[in-house]
């Protein structure tokens, strides 16, 4: 065809890989050689502009963000204002008759279900996108190139704040006291097994400069205590383990966000009362110095704490493997065990003062050894019927069984 001898169409076509060609034998060969050339331009100037090279790079993007409709939204718009650019540069300069050729043209192609398939020209187009389209052709102060230019730049942008990360805040750690003042209207007394806890805030380093820990508290919720699983009240409270949440108050500063690495934490409900002091122990009791036979004691059940219960039940809230000491010097007169007290032994302090070491995880000494005040003979444990962790301590004196409750007093 003489339209494909034009140097510059000859050269389009070589660097297009003959695709005008092709479409020029096989779509536009009842079209006037003018109109052939006219569109063969329009698709030269796609090439010379890189469009679909951009157009790849879209695709790539509308894979990447499939599930953003935004996206897609902005994609057909940009393609669209692609086809106004390469209009506007086709029909820079042109007279209006030639614009109105070229609308009626592109219109005839669109209506064309032969021509269908050319770029810009989906029969599937919208309505009222192929009338935008054409008005902006009859009209000769359009810029599409500058709008495509802005739209391109700002997804771009909207791109690359997708996939940057935000700044992260600054962090400061720390450990404080945990308050379990909250809790002093119980009967009994609650220790903590964690006296201290960890914290965590994150803000803006002008922010954590002026944060001073003591603006910070943790405290022991009420509201969240329970045992064996279940929800109780302070009321109900039992001695024994329980658990509860942190509460953390924290200061009224903006941008501040306090934690604790710990969420709950697990306590120890003694069994002596706050204001009923144990009886004195005997004369001579007293007179060997008697101790505790644990450096850590918490009470789990005081003497009488439920009918028939003659002893102290006493563990170490901070260690289930704690040593278990002798409360005063003398001989062991006896290790044994049994389903009931699990493995126990005695030791005689003399003057017929006798001490009781019932439910141990292990014995350390041997029968006939002799002690002193603070050594350790064994381990605490749960052998026999036992619900917890604990020793089962108590004095006999003359005898009797004495209330050894006072021993435990902090």
């Amino acid at each position: 065809m003489a339209v494909l001898e034009s140097p510059e169409i000859t050269s389009c076509a070589v660097y297009g890989h003959l695709f005008p060609r092709l479409i020029v034998s096989e779509r536009w060969a009842d079209w006037p050689a003018e109109d052939q050339e006219l569109m063969i331009r329009h698709e030269c100037l796609h090439l010379r502009y890189g469009h679909p090279w951009l157009c790849g790079i879209l695709r790539l993007v509308e894979i990447l963000y499939w599930f953003n409709p935004l996206v897609w939204l902005m994609m057909r718009e940009i393609r669209q204002d692609l086809e106004l650019q390469i209009d506007d540069r086709l029909l820079k300069n042109q007279p209006q008759p030639v614009r109105c050729h070229y609308a009626e043209m592109i219109l005839t192609a669109a209506a064309g279900p032969r021509h269908k398939a050319l770029q810009g020209l989906s029969g599937s187009e919208e309505k009222q996108r192929l009338k935008e389209r054409l008005s902006q052709i009859l009209k000769k102060n359009r810029m599409p190139g500058l709008i495509a230019g802005l739209i391109v730049i700002c997804l771009c942008g909207l791109c690359g704040a997708m996939l940057l990360k935000p700044k992260p805040l600054a962090t400061r750690e720390g450990t404080m006291a945990l308050d379990v003042t909250g809790l002093q209207g119980y009967e009994y007394s609650v220790y903590a097994q964690s006296p201290e806890v960890h914290y965590q805030c994150q803000g803006k380093p002008s922010t954590l400069e002026q944060l001073a820990e003591k603006t910070i508290h943790a405290g022991i919720d009420a509201a969240t205590l329970s045992q064996d699983g279940k929800a109780v009240s302070l009321q109900t409270l039992a001695f024994g383990r329980a658990e509860a949440e942190i509460q953390w108050t924290l200061p009224e500063t903006n941008g501040l966000a306090c934690s604790g690495k710990e969420t709950r934490l697990s306590l120890l409900v003694s069994g002596l009362p706050h204001d009923q002091p144990s009886p004195q122990l005997p004369e001579k009791a007293a007179q060997k110095d008697v101790q505790s036979p644990l450096e850590n004691p918490i009470v789990l059940c005081r003497w009488g704490c439920y009918a028939g219960h003659q002893a102290t039940d006493v563990t170490d809230p901070d260690n289930d493997q704690a040593a278990v000491l002798a409360a005063a010097d003398g001989v062991v007169t006896e290790i044994s065990y049994s389903s009931m007290n699990g493995k126990f032994m005695i030791i005689d302090h003399g003057d017929e003062v006798l001490s009781y070491y019932i439910h141990l995880g292990d014995i350390q000494v041997e029968e006939g050894q002799s002690v002193k005040l603070g050594e350790k003979v064994g381990i605490i444990g749960s052998t026999g019927k036992s619900p917890y962790i604990h020793v089962h301590f108590f004095l006999m004196v003359d005898g009797l069984r004495v209330n050894s409750d006072i021993l435990f007093r902090r």
